[in-house]
């Protein structure tokens, strides 16, 4: 009987990253608690890795989980590759846009996926798109903190999230921002000073040919946009994703900037 169950579900072809909307999306939103986000949904994703869909033992993985996403005209670089903490933005097989808040996630009964088909060319995530997703969304939990006085220094720079927004949508190939401060974990009150070294992650792999001008332009921009008298950037560079290695990894912290609470007129 577990093995019908677990061959049911792979044939109906429940796979981790699938979009649904139409029919399959009304089948899943009927067997769930009605949320004024589901209801405003526009597609569902599904997010639960395929081993567990399949898995025999329905007391020990008892659910399968959704995203409720919104379609959008357009992807937005500032949301894109898991800039933002809270609100990402992906692309599907098909071409089309998607809009996720992380907090806006349902979970119905995995036995349910037995009873409901659908065909093996469904739109699904691109594989890109669903490595970023569940890497974006496993940082919930494990996202690097920043001393709260380092915070108040950052929230201090006049339009500090303006800034930061331009530049996302000036250069959407940085994709993650990495900082190692100093001192790392102590709260400096007094004027004393942070020192601040930034990588900034560019997408790809480098080459020879690789506008090394632009590169400039780019590394300051970003030191004029954390101008401030109680930072110290010791080292702003650009790497490529192939020349990021795990000693940096050991050293420097991923940043998000809305880990800051900016006010409306900042």
């Amino acid at each position: 009987m577990v093995k019908v169950f677990s061959e049911t579900i792979k044939s109906n072809n429940w796979v981790q990253g699938v979009l649904l909307d139409r029919d399959e999306r009304k089948f899943i939103v009927s067997n769930i608690e009605v949320l004024e986000w589901v209801e405003e949904s526009d597609v569902l994703v599904l997010f639960t890795q395929d081993c567990d869909l399949v898995n025999l033992d329905l007391a020990k993985e008892p659910f399968a989980e959704f995203f409720c996403a919104k379609v959008i005209p357009e992807l937005l670089p500032q949301y894109a590759y898991g800039k933002n903490p809270r609100v990402i933005h992906l692309k599907s097989d098909q071409g089309r846009f998607i809009r996720v808040d992380i907090n806006h996630r349902v979970r119905i009964d995995r036995s349910l996926l037995t009873k409901k088909k659908i065909h093996v060319t469904h739109e699904k995530l691109n594989q890109e798109d669903l490595d970023i997703l569940l890497d974006w969304f496993s940082k919930k939990y494990s996202r690097a903190a920043f001393p709260d006085a380092f915070n108040i220094i950052l929230k201090s720079i006049k339009r500090l999230e303006y800034k930061l927004r331009k530049f996302d949508q000036d250069y959407p190939e940085v994709i993650r921002i990495f900082f190692k401060l100093t001192p790392e974990n102590e709260e400096l009150y007094d004027e004393s000073p942070y020192g601040l070294e930034i990588i900034l992650l560019m997408k790809g792999i480098s080459s020879e040919t690789d506008d090394d001008e632009k590169l400039e332009i780019i590394r300051n921009r970003f030191r004029q946009i954390l101008s401030h008298q109680r930072l110290k950037i010791r080292r702003c560079e650009c790497l490529y994703e192939n020349e990021m290695t795990m000693y940096d990894l050991g050293y420097y912290k991923l940043w998000d900037k809305d880990y800051i609470s900016f006010s409306r007129t900042s």
